[in-house]
């Protein structure tokens, strides 16, 4: 049900409907935010293994320079 909502049609879901299954709903939470931090985490790496750069400031001035 609801994978094929938006993470914000899902924050407007809990706002709206907050006497949804309370389980359910934090469940599909949980499991949003672990994707989304496992996403960052990739990203993290791979512009620390591509730049050596191991902040968004890092990696900012190496795609200015050398990018």
């Amino acid at each position: 049900m609801y994978d094929e909502m938006t993470n914000s049609d899902f924050i407007c879901l809990l706002y709206d409907y907050p006497s949804t299954d309370q389980e359910e709903v934090f469940n599909e939470a949980a499991r949003r935010i672990r994707k989304l931090e496992a996403q960052v985490r990739a990203w993290e790496s791979a512009a620390d293994n591509g730049s050596g750069c191991d902040t968004p400031e890092g990696l900012r001035h190496f795609i200015n320079c050398c990018g």
